[in-house]
């Protein structure tokens, strides 16, 4: 999977951000605290639906507002897929897949993306056992 495209809009310090990687090897540099693993900390939620900080939803939110919105575009062997987060400060996190399929998450729910999107696993407290890719089932590729 490659990422064509990260946007953020009001998470952590970005009040607006699309990132769009160049080819081979991309590398984030700056001062301290300009927003770098704040970059990354969206990939890995965008891909797990959690932060690799520990973070809770409302904490990534920028200060002062209400929802933050995450969006990546990937291309890869099968295509192209794009993922769609709502983090909401008084409410459930919802996901879309390719813009028709949605989860709202609460709770203690975790989302464990496989290789090339293939396996998904979902799971109170911590990843088990394997489902059919969100992306799929959003594609209707399984029955």
């Amino acid at each position: 999977m490659k990422i064509e495209s990260l946007d953020l809009k009001d998470f952590r310090n970005y009040p607006s951000l699309t990132f769009t990687p160049g080819e081979g090897i991309n590398i984030l540099y700056g001062d301290n605290a300009q927003g770098k693993t704040n970059v990354l900390e969206a990939i890995c939620l965008l891909g797990t639906s959690r932060s690799h900080r520990g973070a809770k939803d409302k904490d990534m939110i920028r200060s002062g507002e209400k929802e933050a919105h995450l969006r990546v575009n990937l291309s890869g062997i099968r295509g192209s897929d794009r993922i769609d987060m709502h983090l909401r400060r008084d409410g459930a996190k919802g996901i879309a897949i390719n813009g028709s399929f949605t989860i709202d998450f609460s709770g203690d729910v975790g989302l464990v993306v496989g290789p090339a999107l293939g396996h998904v696993g979902v799971s109170p407290g911590r990843p088990h056992g394997l489902v059919p890719s969100l992306v799929e089932l959003a594609k209707g590729h399984l029955p």
